[in-house]
């Protein structure tokens, strides 16, 4: 073959593309970002919000997504509940769990990230030997679930060591050493020479642990500073001075999402209904709740009485029914439709999608690990 037979055939196998064409392919490429959480029902939630004229896919047999979505902004994540021991905390260890292991640990499937989580704890109430046990568990289902041998005990330390070493924990004692924290993690992390071994990775999410931890303090500080119009100004102020600095913390980042948790300050009676879907009004100022991407509800799933006529035969057959629901921790995950007149359209029809694909929302199992969508 010629020199110049060689070079025509090489040049038809040349795709030729405009310039405009190379930097939307750029643009798309850079907006391609992992998925925030790695908990497919809540990035797909997430997706619907952030691209409500893509059409989401809602895959109803596997539950272990890789794949990346196109995010159009970063998103902010709330977790929150009508009542105390939900299983917020539970759904942080897991969403931290998967950001920083491995994608593969040997040849065994880990589904993680390999990166950083900063995460302000703002009541000092996350456990480090609770996220130990969730990571074992995860391994140790990992493993089995891609039928390899389960890792050693040592090795399975070693290796959680290894990822907890870019878990960074700030635990900030009122809203001002908060907002302080918050101004000082780019310098913290960006500043050279590095003080910390997490330069290599990226950062995943930042998440902020119980932001409800210094409501009380707060509404206290600003009745006795004054009752007048200038403090409520100045606590307003305040809130807007946190948004802020998270938005600049997400800019500075790579778009990192953030990830939030409130306590339940409301009641049950809280709850109501937007038309025929489940609403809670939100306690946090409404600065924050503008935010806000979305906010999911979590609860336990509730394990009804016994019927006043129900036979003692019957009665046992449920028994062991009902003590499976418990011993296995079970909760429940459902969007907040409380606000929803703020959103679009795309976005309400997107999110009655998502919910007839999850059955109105996503399960979740908390006991020596935490799944979430799928009990296995």
């Amino acid at each position: 073959m010629s020199a110049e037979t060689l070079g025509g055939n090489l040049l038809r196998g040349v795709k030729e593309e405009g310039f405009d064409e190379l930097l939307e392919s750029l643009s798309t490429l850079e907006r391609s970002v992992p998925p925030p959480t790695g908990l497919e029902p809540i990035d797909h939630l997430l997706q619907v919000f952030q691209n409500p004229h893509r059409e989401p896919k809602f895959p109803s047999v596997d539950h272990r997504h890789q794949e990346k979505i196109q995010a159009s902004t970063p998103p902010v994540l709330e977790f929150t509940s009508a009542a105390a021991c939900s299983g917020k905390t539970q759904l942080l260890y897991q969403i931290i769990t998967l950001a920083l292991l491995p994608a593969y640990h040997g040849t065994i499937p880990l589904h993680g990230k390999t990166s950083v989580v900063i995460l302000l704890d703002l009541s000092s109430k996350l456990s480090i030997l609770r996220l130990r046990d969730v990571m074992t568990a995860h391994i140790i289902t990992c493993s089995t679930t891609a039928m390899f041998p389960i890792p050693p005990p040592e090795e399975m330390k070693s290796l959680i060591y290894a990822s907890l070493l870019h878990l960074h924990i700030f635990r900030p004692q009122s809203s001002a050493s908060y907002l302080s924290t918050l101004a000082s993690l780019p310098s913290y992390f960006l500043s050279k020479p590095f003080t910390h071994v997490s330069a290599h990775r990226p950062i995943s999410s930042i998440i902020l642990a119980d932001l409800s931890a210094f409501y009380w303090q707060d509404r206290l500080h600003a009745a006795e500073s004054s009752a007048n119009v200038a403090a409520h100004v100045t606590n307003d102020d305040h809130q807007r001075a946190l948004v802020s600095a998270i938005r600049a913390l997400q800019a500075t980042f790579s778009r990192c999402p953030v990830i939030a948790s409130t306590s339940s300050l409301s009641t049950p009676s809280a709850l109501s209904y937007a038309g025929n879907h489940r609403a809670l009004r939100p306690h946090m100022p409404a600065v924050w709740a503008s935010f806000v991407t979305v906010q999911i509800v979590i609860e336990r799933v509730a394990v009804p009485k016994f019927a006043p006529d129900i036979s003692a035969e019957e009665a046992s057959a449920e028994r062991t029914m009902r003590q499976d629901v418990v011993v296995k921790g079970q909760r429940r995950g459902w969007v907040n439709w409380w606000g929803e007149g703020r959103w679009r359209e795309e976005v309400r029809e997107g999110v009655r999608a998502w919910e007839k694909a999850w059955g109105g929302g996503f399960e979740i199992w908390a006991r020596d690990g935490v799944n979430v969508g799928s009990e296995e």
